[in-house]
């Protein structure tokens, strides 16, 4: 009888007192056996990862279709996967654990928006033409932006310098594409936002922070007026828009202490003067 080691496989009526590896037979005839191998879960979700997480993919050991199949020499299976940008996935031990049967794949190193698709390959060491895959496939999904803005929330005078900063924002993917930011500015009293030295602040406010000296109410009219700026960030289809609010107050008026500022809930509740603000009311 044919010793072990790769075989091309018996035919009809071959006789025998053993099958080679990956064959089974009844004394009189050796059958070819069927490698058996399965994804069994992953962390996709209705065919979609987050890809700022770690996510995971696990694979059941592969194994043969009948018990009387020829094994002694094991069997070994790897892990391959590409993307629909073009991109082969190099998959090491060291960061996936490619060598065991739960695939692991880290945070932010998948394409971002491609469709992954991820093969566990198998084959009998004693024979390779036993072999078989099993396959998966899911989107790597971006999450959305979380805008933030440091400062705001607070009283000011005429003296008081006020700095808002965008740049906190966050971009859970973090995502090579520079973010781009968009401040708007309003009144309570419907007059336009302006500095100190009555210059119009600019409509259009692209910069990551904004530093200003705020001008007060008009004379005769109440003591205090309260700006609200407004923060849009965006990257690509993603964007996301957050708020704060600065109290003017005038020479006589009185000290009002903290004012509210949204939270990520959007209900009001006071916030200290350099604490961060942010909306999770996210567009795109």
């Amino acid at each position: 009888a044919p010793g072990p080691g790769p075989s091309p496989g018996p035919g009809l009526g071959f006789t025998c007192g053993s099958c080679p590896e990956g064959y089974r037979g009844d004394g009189i005839s050796c059958t070819e056996c069927a490698l058996q191998v399965e994804i069994v879960s992953s962390t996709a979700v209705e065919g979609k990862v987050q890809r700022s997480q770690t996510n995971q993919v696990i694979g059941k050991l592969p194994g043969l279709d009948h018990p009387e199949c020829v094994n002694t020499l094991g069997t070994t299976f790897q892990w391959e996967g590409t993307d629909s940008a073009g991109k082969v996935l190099e998959l090491t031990k060291e960061a996936n654990k490619a060598n065991t049967l739960k695939l692991l794949l880290p945070a932010n190193t998948l394409t971002a928006s491609a469709s992954v698709t991820l093969k566990l390959k198998a084959h009998l060491l004693g024979n390779p033409q036993v072999k078989s895959e099993a396959r998966t496939e899911f989107l790597a999904e971006l999450q959305d932006l979380v805008a933030l803005i440091k400062g705001g929330g607070m009283d000011a005078t005429e003296q008081s310098t006020i700095l808002l900063d965008g740049s906190v924002s966050l971009d859970p993917d973090e995502e090579a594409t520079p973010m781009s930011y968009r401040w708007r500015c309003s009144r309570d009293d419907g007059l336009d936002c302006r500095d100190t030295s009555g210059t119009l602040l600019s409509s259009r406010l692209t910069t990551s922070a904004l530093e200003y000296q705020l001008q007060g109410a008009p004379e005769g009219n109440p003591y205090i007026v309260q700006y609200t700026f407004e923060l849009t960030v965006s990257k690509g289809y993603r964007s996301s828009s957050t708020s704060t609010t600065i109290t003017r107050r005038g020479p006589a008026a009185p000290s009002l202490g903290d004012h509210p500022a949204h939270s990520a809930h959007g209900e009001s509740k006071p916030e200290a003067a350099t604490g961060l603000f942010r909306r999770n009311d996210s567009v795109g």
